[in-house]
């Protein structure tokens, strides 16, 4: 578990009540996003500093132990000296031989490559975003870049420029390069933040966090291209107060869409199940969070878990799910200082 408190934390969840048991913390500067490596013998983070970094570090099989083993600068500040400024993701790519980050301060995207033995080197290829800026934005800000199913292409959400960015990487030279289509365009203000796959591997779910709303996508990944379905709210109809949307997740089975809304303090569920992976007429369930500032949640490998990362009130708050991906808070409160990633190993 990563954040903006003293480092990143290993807990053990017990698997039949939720509860969480801490093992171990390793200090690290603003660890504020985890990803793992295919096998999950090597944990990455990014540490959102000011010249922002990467780390990674070896996991242990027996107990979920980390040992910082290599650090690199999250992008090269060769022709941009601020490229790696405010890192605030980072995503193995599916070929296993890159870590891709973003740096919201820094305006750019980074392709770190990762080493036999896990570790990183020197970023090969940093991307900063320029162009036209969305409403009240005087910059660029990656916000998550990843690789599509099929390793083909990367996708990079920008929520400074509204814009979905898609490239494709030469894995041999670690280089991106605008995709046949190079962006779509997001609603004006609209904040595109993360995004999720649904398992089928055509449907893209863009979670917008200014907006308040989730675009669904068909993805076309022998053209690389992306075409609206529709566009859903993530707040009641009635809702007048802060909108800010963070995470987007699908159930490992494909049958339940989640995001998480801050300030309406709420995890807003959407059955895939009952109307399909473009979600079309599918009517949301919302979940208190029972904390303040929903930046994360995530769901346990069984699927029989949630839980959710309330940054402004420290703490990580666990909900069953249920067949019908419906949650219920099941009495699990645990302190966290500022929580910002949840992984499972």
């Amino acid at each position: 578990m990563g954040g903006y408190g003293a480092g990143i934390y290993t807990r053990l969840m017990n698997t039949r009540t939720g509860k969480l048991t801490q093992i171990a913390l390793n200090a690290a500067p603003s660890p504020s996003w985890l990803c793992f490596n295919k096998n999950k013998t090597v944990l990455y983070a990014i540490n959102e500093i000011t010249d922002g970094t990467a780390t990674a570090y070896r996991v242990n099989p027996d107990n979920g132990r980390l040992t910082l083993f290599s650090t690199q600068p999250c992008a090269s500040t060769a022709e941009v000296a601020t490229a790696a400024r405010g890192p605030a993701h980072a995503s193995v790519h599916a070929s296993g031989n890159f870590l891709l980050t973003s740096q919201y301060g820094g305006a750019s995207i980074g392709v770190l490559p990762i080493n036999d033995d896990g570790s990183l080197g020197p970023a090969t290829d940093t991307i900063v975003h320029t162009g036209d800026y969305g409403p009240g934005q005087t910059q660029a800000h990656p916000h998550m870049t990843v690789s599509d199913p099929s390793g083909k292409y990367v996708i990079s959400q920008d929520l400074g420029q509204d814009r979905t960015y898609i490239y494709s990487l030469n894995e041999s030279t670690g280089k991106l390069t605008p995709g046949p289509t190079p962006f779509v365009a997001s609603q004006s203000g609209s904040g595109p933040r993360h995004l999720a796959f649904h398992p089928d591997g055509i449907h893209m779910y863009s979670i917008c966090e200014l907006g308040g709303l989730i675009n669904v996508y068909f993805w076309n990944p022998d053209t690389g291209s992306l075409l609206l379905q529709q566009t859903i709210s993530t707040l009641p109809e009635d809702y007048a107060g802060r909108i800010q949307c963070s995470e987007i997740q699908v159930a490992a089975d494909g049958d339940t869409v989640y995001a998480a809304n801050r300030g309406f303090d709420s995890i807003v569920a959407y059955s895939a199940r009952d109307y399909g992976a473009s979600l079309a007429g599918t009517r949301p369930r919302w979940t208190w969070t029972r904390g303040q500032t929903p930046r994360h949640f995530t769901l346990d490998p069984t699927g029989k878990f949630l839980l959710s990362g309330n940054q402004d009130s420290n703490n990580i708050v666990t909900f069953s799910v249920n067949w019908q991906g419906e949650l219920k808070y099941e009495g699990e409160f645990f302190a966290n200082t500022k929580p910002a990633c949840i992984l499972f190993l």
